[in-house]
């Protein structure tokens, strides 16, 4: 589930003898005329919704860019659009004097148009618009392809789901009824209070559940759950009126993980709508966990280890990863929408960069978000950072230790794709022709000069201990070894 957004950026490289923001300012925009708006009210906030259905994408504008770029009509160059919305915003301060707007200075305006330009929202007249189109689908293939090379995580798109999800659609609407939600919590009070009551049982049984000779299970039973959990999710957007267009597997390591795209959610004016749909995998998903608890609880055997199994695999990993909201996974849509803050993800995440660039290189950058979301995405964004840090370390580290020698192969694969590859783009952003922000080199080398003394500290403080390995017998003390006299094989032993 994605939603983009209009954080405005420059990035448009210059012409010979004109600035870039001249160039741009100069051009003439059109509007693609498939695009949908919405004016939206939520949280005390208003904004317009842009739905760009060719590609599937949503984007979220604020109500003075939306003046602008309602102005883009193919006939007025954008410094005459911006000169149209000024005058307007002038007006309406001499009619209003209690009136908010504040007119847009050039370099917002460019900004604008820009992110226009980026996001393929307008034509140009020096360039097609179904061109830009077709150049941003190869684009976008060779990120897909570049995306298939990374052996530690990739995603294939399988088929679509909306038929399918449309014949389910009817019998499973009691999942989404009042009465059911009664029931969940009921089943689920129940469920903890059983747990609680074998807790001892619960701690034995989890010693054994993760054992080599399970694993092949516990796989069938987390992809089997993973399936439930996006249909789900599918069932839910279609309830309210949203499409399917995607279902696929996700891969992590080689364990698949089932996912289906529901973008089509943002099209919801009702975002307690949306978060039900953020949700609903995670909702059926315990209940599941919550009838394995008590069948675990009245069996034994095979059927309470299958349902021991169940209940770990569709609670604890449900939890860490679909509920963590540092992850783009469910928890993260249900964060953002309670927050009322869209693509806080990539607010957060943006910010820390800059942050990281300016503590670096003297790069100046401003938080373009609200006063009322600075604060939350300051500390969104650096949890996450580190968080995404931290797991791709980790899946690395886990990919060369459990795959042995392709394991390094994979791991060295990984580092490139994930931290090679941004660190190039980020350099060529910074250093490269089409860089808008000079670096300040005096501020560089201090602060390069910083972290070289940081490692050699580090280094020396935290030296690797020196190892050595030979081969050697273990034996326990006061143990007695016990032989037979005669040939053959023991069958049975009557002693402790």
């Amino acid at each position: 589930m994605t939603q983009e957004n209009s954080k405005i950026e420059a990035g448009a490289e210059p012409s010979v003898g004109m600035s870039s923001e001249d160039l741009t300012m100069a051009s003439v925009y059109r509007l693609r005329n498939n695009l949908r708006f919405q004016a939206r009210f939520e949280n005390g906030k208003r904004f317009v919704l842009i739905e760009d259905p060719v590609r599937g994408k949503f984007f979220r504008v604020g109500v003075e860019e939306y003046r602008f770029i309602a102005l883009v009509d193919g006939e007025l160059t954008n410094e005459q659009v911006m000169k149209r919305v000024n005058d307007l915003i002038r007006s309406e301060a001499l009619e209003d004097k209690d009136s908010e707007s504040s007119p847009l200075d050039r370099e917002t305006a460019s900004g604008v148009c820009q992110w226009l330009m980026r996001s393929n929202l307008v034509t140009c007249g020096e360039v097609d618009g179904a061109k830009r189109l077709n150049l941003q689908a190869e684009h976008l293939r060779k990120m897909q392809t570049i995306a298939l090379l990374n052996p530690i995580s990739f995603k294939i798109s399988l088929f679509n789901p909306n038929r399918l999800l449309q014949r389910f659609q009817s019998s499973c609407q009691w999942l989404f009824s009042v009465w059911f939600l009664a029931l969940w919590v009921i089943t689920g009070l129940y469920s903890i209070s059983v747990l609680a009551e074998n807790w001892d049982r619960a701690y034995a049984s989890s010693v054994g559940v993760f054992s080599a000779d399970s694993w092949l299970w516990l796989l069938i039973t987390w992809f089997v759950l993973k399936v439930i959990h996006e249909a789900a999710h599918g069932i839910a957007c279609r309830r309210y009126g949203g499409e399917v267009p995607e279902a696929g597997v996700l891969l992590l390591l080689f364990t698949p993980m089932a996912y289906v795209n529901v973008t089509s959610m943002w099209r919801f004016s009702n975002r307690w709508h949306r978060m039900v749909v953020s949700a609903a995998g995670m909702y059926v998903e315990l209940f599941v966990a919550f009838i394995a608890i008590i069948v675990w609880a009245k069996s034994s055997g095979l059927v309470a280890s299958t349902a021991y199994s169940v209940v770990i695999m569709a609670s604890v990993t449900t939890i860490l990863f679909n509920a963590n909201p540092l992850m783009r996974f469910d928890g993260y849509f249900l964060l953002s929408d309670w927050l009322a803050i869209p693509n806080l993800y990539g607010k957060g995440t943006s910010w820390f960069g800059d942050l990281v660039k300016w503590a670096l290189f003297g790069v100046r950058f401003e938080n373009q978000s609200s006063d009322d979301e600075k604060l939350a995405v300051m500390i969104y964004g650096t949890m996450a950072f580190f968080w995404k840090i931290s797991i791709s370390v980790g899946l690395i580290i886990a990919a060369s230790v459990l795959f042995q020698g392709a394991g390094l192969v994979m791991s060295a694969v990984g580092v490139v794709l994930w931290f090679g590859l941004p660190l190039i783009k980020q350099i060529e952003m910074l250093c490269g022709k089409s860089a808008t922000k000079p670096l300040n080199k005096t501020h560089s080398a201090v602060s390069a000069a910083l972290l070289a003394g940081l490692l050699l500290l580090g280094f020396n403080f935290f030296r690797a201990p020196a190892t050595k390995s030979a081969p050697a017998l273990v034996r326990f003390c006061g143990e007695s070894t016990v032989r037979s006299l005669a040939d053959g094989f023991v069958k049975e032993i009557f002693v402790t």
